[in-house]
């Protein structure tokens, strides 16, 4: 009985630890959540200034994000046209096409 007690008491004390462990992350999470917060109101007002965009205006970035996105979304299209047809694959932009034996032959 008291080896029994012994291990439910080190397994408790064990528990309490890591609740301790769980609850300084949660701490830790609350004040970094705060902290970004914060900077990105002061982004917002002006206050601060927004080094991470390269200089780049909201609508210059937005740009490039959607561009971006359709290469994404072309490049998808291509490999779906070869996975669903069997067909070679499609030049891409910049890309020369690819070479195999069999053109060779």
């Amino acid at each position: 009985q008291t080896k029994i007690n012994e291990a439910f008491s080190g397994v408790s004390e064990e528990m309490g630890d890591v609740g301790m462990a769980v609850e300084r992350a949660e701490d830790k999470t609350a004040q970094m959540q705060a902290r970004a917060s914060a900077v990105d109101e002061l982004i917002a007002s002006g206050a601060l200034e927004d080094h991470s965009t390269g200089g780049k205006d909201d609508i210059t970035r937005e740009l490039e994000q959607m561009s971006s996105n359709n290469e994404v979304e072309a490049e998808l299209a291509r490999m779906k046209g070869q996975v669903e047809g069997g067909s070679a694959p499609a030049q891409i932009e910049g890309q020369q096409a690819p070479t195999s034996q069999e053109d060779k032959a």
